[in-house]
C-alpha cells in the first residue's frame, strides 16, 4: 500500500487497532504557501505607489491649457511655462544627492498662476539617474501637482 503506515499487528479476534496518526506537515507546507502567495497578492501591498503616466496623448493635451513642464538632463534643469524657459538652481549635497530648492519655490510660484490644475509633464533624458529622476517628481508632487506625465525627451 503506498503512503501507508504500519498500524501494528492484528489484535485478538482480527481487529485492527483505530488509533492512526495522521502526517500534518503536507498540510502545513500547503498552507504556508498559500499564505505566501495570499500576502503578495493582497491589495493593501499597492497603497505606496506613485501615480505617473506615461507621456502621449491624453486628456490633459488640451489647447486651453498652457504647456507646463520640467525637463531634467543630467546637467540642467528646466521649468517650462507656455514658452518661458527657467534654468534652474542644479546643485548637489555631500551625498551626491540633488538638490532642487529651486524648483520648489518656482513650482509654488507657478502653482499660484495655473490655479486649480494637477498635471505636469516631467521631460527626463536617458542619462539621468533613476534617484534624480524619482526626487525630481517628489518634489513636483509635493508642491501640489500630482498628476505627473513622465515622457523621455525628443532628441
Amino acid at each position: 500500500m503506498a503512503g501507508g503506515m504500519d498500524l501494528g499487528s492484528p489484535r485478538r479476534g482480527g481487529k485492527k487497532p483505530l488509533d492512526t496518526s495522521i502526517n500534518l506537515v503536507p498540510f502545513i507546507d500547503l498552507m504556508a504557501v498559500l499564505i505566501s502567495f495570499l500576502l503578495l497578492t493582497a491589495a493593501w501591498n499597492q497603497t505606496g505607489r506613485m501615480k505617473a503616466q506615461s507621456g502621449g496623448e491624453g486628456e490633459g493635451d488640451r489647447s486651453d491649457h498652457i504647456p507646463l513642464s520640467v525637463a531634467l538632463s543630467r546637467s540642467q534643469l528646466k521649468l517650462v511655462v507656455g514658452g518661458a524657459v527657467s534654468e534652474l538652481t542644479f546643485a548637489r549635497d555631500e551625498r551626491g544627492r540633488l538638490k532642487v530648492d529651486g524648483l520648489k519655490t518656482r513650482l509654488g510660484e507657478v502653482r499660484g498662476l495655473v490655479g486649480t490644475r494637477r498635471d505636469l509633464t516631467l521631460v527626463s533624458d536617458d542619462d539621468v539617474r533613476y534617484e534624480d529622476l524619482v526626487h525630481v517628481m517628489d518634489t513636483c508632487i509635493g508642491s501640489g501637482f500630482d498628476d505627473v506625465q513622465v515622457s523621455p525627451a525628443v532628441n
